[in-house]
């Protein structure tokens, strides 16, 4: 955890200099410089830093969670299991001579390329997403939430590239997740016009 105390004054540091790439606290601010107008406009406060990363942290969290559930919903097993239900109620509503046709259509699609590469397509991203990146990301929101409600906004500014690096890590997450079932949803649509 960083230090949320200036050293030199021993007050709580409320900005960051940009340009002496520093965190500072009023003292400093007020004190040691000569133009304080002109100073201001190269300080973030720390305040506004972590509220904003926070902010962006959990939006994105919660865009992955979301984009977690849409995976859930087409893996590979609820999708063999709906297709399946339906080919069943269909055949079983139809007459007795249509037994072998029933079978037939069943091997197609078990057999299908296209159920075949879906899985695949699942199998292969899945492993990209799950708990322990899950862990990762709500560990890290937790740790924002506890800065911030202690006032520690010093502590989030100087883990900022962590924080940033794991939100561009849950937009590309995102991203490749939407990608996986816009794929699967063109695969089902594909496996379910049998000829």
């Amino acid at each position: 955890m960083a230090e949320e105390y200036c050293p030199t004054h021993s007050d709580l540091y409320v900005a960051f200099d940009k340009k002496k790439n520093e965190l500072v606290c009023n003292q400093c601010i007020y004190n040691e410089v000569e133009d304080v107008q002109k100073a201001l406009e190269q300080l973030t406060f720390t305040s506004y830093v972590a509220s904003s990363l926070k902010d962006l942290f959990d939006e994105k969290f919660a865009s992955y969670k979301a984009s977690l559930n849409d995976m859930n919903r087409i893996a590979p097993q609820v999708i063999s299991q709906t297709l399946e239900t339906t080919v069943t109620k269909f055949f079983d509503s139809v007459d007795k001579q249509i037994t072998e046709v029933e079978q037939g259509v069943l091997n197609k699609i078990q057999q299908s390329a296209n159920l075949k590469e879906l899985e695949s397509l699942l199998c292969r991203e899945r492993d990209g997403f799950g708990l322990e990146l899950e862990k990762l990301y709500e560990q890290n929101r937790l740790e924002i939430d506890n800065f911030v409600q202690r006032g520690c906004y010093s502590s989030v500014v100087s883990k900022k590239e962590h924080y940033e690096d794991l939100i561009g890590r849950m937009r590309n997450n995102n991203e490749r997740m939407h990608k996986t079932v816009e794929e699967g949803q063109r695969k089902i649509e594909r496996i379910m016009t049998i000829k």
